[in-house]
């Protein structure tokens, strides 16, 4: 979302941290992780039609996110 909305929504840190008061409890904890990509071979560009981000293949985008993730 901030690709393609010229930074207006800015992606956030995640991080998780188990609050006292369920450490305390002792009940599991569950997450569930929602991802959503393009298909490979689609080109994604900016939706405002700036040029703040060069248009770039969906699956070229999501390798270059990997790979500033796990250097």
């Amino acid at each position: 979302m901030q690709f393609w909305t010229s930074d207006r929504y800015v992606a956030t840190v995640h991080r998780v941290r188990v609050p006292e008061e369920e450490i305390r409890r002792k009940t599991p904890r569950q997450s569930i992780a929602f991802f959503v990509h393009a298909d490979n071979g689609v080109m994604i560009r900016p939706l405002d039609g700036s040029d703040k981000h060069p248009p770039v293949e969906a699956l070229e985008y999501l390798k270059s996110r990997i790979n500033a993730t796990y250097k």
